[in-house]
């Protein structure tokens, strides 16, 4: 019977490591991101999702070591452009749509008032 329970132990604890579970050795922590065919792109899925950490492509997996501790989420980098004037024919509205336009649903636009001109500004993700 006990030699049933420790193969039990031993079978759990091997199916959560070959499943992808997350594992804890001291300060380090590793887990598999999935399906792979290349260690760069296995890296940069790694330090997307884990500050400081680092993807290998194994045997067309891609294990990820990283620091212990929350995921923190890179800051998303913003730029600004300018898409034209902003008058009684382009409003807020109509500089914002033309922000959509050039840069997706995530681009903001705006008139503003810079120096002496009403210009339509557009804030967008771009990296």
């Amino acid at each position: 019977m006990n030699q049933v329970s420790n193969f039990s132990v031993i079978f759990i604890i091997l199916a959560l490591i070959i499943t992808g579970q997350i594992k804890v050795e001291g300060r380090t922590c590793s887990r598999t991101l999935g399906e792979c065919t290349s260690s760069f792109y296995c890296d940069k899925r790694c330090t997307a999702q884990h500050s400081g950490g680092v993807g290998v492509c194994y045997s067309n997996v891609c294990y990820c070591d990283y620091p212990c501790g929350p995921i923190i989420p890179h800051p998303r980098k913003t730029c600004k452009d300018t898409l034209g004037t902003c008058d009684f024919k382009c409003d807020n509205v109509c500089c914002n749509s033309r922000c959509e336009g050039k840069y997706g649903s995530e681009g903001i636009g705006e008139c503003q008032t810079v120096g002496s001109s009403n210009l339509c500004t557009c804030e967008y993700v771009c990296g």
